[in-house]
């Protein structure tokens, strides 16, 4: 990351961001035309006295610099900062978890979708869940290809506080795949009538129910394949969501409404437990949940069901508002997260981590120059072993940090190379 004299002939004014062993700093960098940039534990040229001392805790061990013309803005630090922690700088040694992000050449930012291609046409990404096919690191130039289609990673984004909401694409309100268009049974017509963003910031549904009942009708609104997940006996497991019925009369019959129950599988529709929701269609919003404590040893996966339910002979004619739909492991509701697909889960208030996922068989990148025969300063490139399910780091000479959900630990020196853990 350092830029020698001879880049500077026509001189800089700007800052610079140190990393040393006592932390990072950023200072204003003043170079003359064709003037001396000296790297080390004494000066620079137009910087405060004792900024590289201060940053080399003494020792005048300078890690790297990051230099640019005019002032860094927040977000900049705080991305270099971020990469200092990923690069064990002294008291930075806290790493952000699997989001190295810093500017410049050879660095990724996996938060810039502009930065990322899906083909080798260079489309640019257009939202997460679309396979990469290149990246492009912070000066624009590509590092890391893959040619093949079926070897592309998944490009995606979680919370930093890690993925709860279950319910896949139950934000993608749009979608007639995630929230069904219409459906007819026993004399009742439900039909979606719009959806969007509420004031409040929440996704939304509406439905129109509307008919006599026959018999009792029971419209499953979002398919049991999207809330689907792997459990165990013992578990709890909530579902909950914010209901209203914005306009027509009460249903006659306190059966009718919407409900959501917790139900307990071995594999897709073969049941072994089920706890119901009471369906409710109430005049102002309110918040429903439904817990159940798996308790089938042979139960191995659990699901969510949100249905509109229409007792027989009940005759209805209003609109329902169906909100935040969330499924998630443990006994409450916990805050809300918006999820447009499983690879697209956001949180407000919380940071976005932004990641390459493989398929665990054949999915990988190569690098689109080989790494200089130098020190780097590397965060880590993760992958799934298919067979252990370990995380397997890629990483090359310098110091390296690394922490992922079985194992933290840092390593020193070692040539390029592939470890399981």
């Amino acid at each position: 990351m350092l830029r020698t004299a001879s880049v500077f002939a026509g001189g800089l004014n700007g800052q610079a961001f140190v990393l040393g062993d006592a932390g990072c700093m950023v200072s204003d960098l003043s170079i003359a035309a064709g003037g001396d940039f000296i790297f080390g534990p004494t000066t620079w040229n137009g910087a405060p006295a004792g900024a590289v001392e201060t940053v080399s805790g003494g020792t005048g061990r300078i890690l790297g610099a990051v230099i640019r013309a005019g002032a860094f803005s927040e977000d900049e630090i705080d991305r270099l900062i971020r990469f200092a922690r990923a690069c064990g700088a002294g008291p930075l040694s806290e790493i952000n978890p699997w989001q190295p992000q810093a500017l410049g050449a050879g660095v990724v930012d996996l938060s810039r979708l502009d930065l990322a291609y899906t083909d080798t046409a260079g489309t640019l990404l257009a939202q997460p869940g679309q396979a990469v096919a290149a990246l492009r690191d912070g000066n624009g130039a590509v590092v890391a290809t893959q040619a093949t289609s079926a070897a592309r990673q998944t490009y995606g984004r979680h919370p930093a506080s890690g993925i709860r909401n279950r319910a896949k694409r139950s934000a993608d309100v749009g979608s007639a795949v995630a929230w069904p268009e219409t459906n007819v049974a026993n004399g009742i017509t439900c039909t979606k009538a719009g959806s969007g963003i509420d004031t409040d910031g929440l996704p939304f549904v509406l439905y129109d129910v509307v008919g006599t009942a026959t018999a009792v009708s029971f419209f499953s609104i979002v398919s049991p394949d999207l809330t689907r997940s792997a459990a165990l006996s013992g578990q709890t497991w909530t579902g909950s969501y914010l209901v209203q019925r914005v306009s027509g009369a009460a249903p006659g019959n306190a059966q009718t409404g919407v409900r959501i129950d917790v139900r307990g599988e071995t594999a897709p529709n073969s049941e072994t437990e089920a706890t119901f929701g009471e369906p409710v269609a109430p005049a102002t919003e309110t918040l429903r949940t439904i817990s159940r404590t798996l308790d089938n040893a042979a139960t191995n996966q659990v699901r969510a069901n949100l249905a509109i339910r229409v007792e027989n002979g009940d005759t209805v004619d209003f609109r329902v508002k169906i909100k935040a739909l969330q499924f998630e492991q443990g006994g409450v509701r916990s805050v809300y997260q918006a999820a447009l697909s499983e690879f697209d889960i956001s949180e407000a208030g919380q940071r976005s981590v932004y990641y390459l996922k493989p398929d665990g068989i054949d999915d990988w990148m190569s690098f689109a120059t080989r790494l200089p025969q130098r020190t780097v300063h590397a965060a880590a490139i993760v992958n799934r072993n298919r067979v252990s399910g370990a995380d397997v780091l890629r990483f090359c000479r310098g110091p390296v940090v690394i922490q992922s959900r079985a194992w933290r630990g840092r390593a020193h020196g070692r040539q390029c190379k592939q470890r399981g853990f």
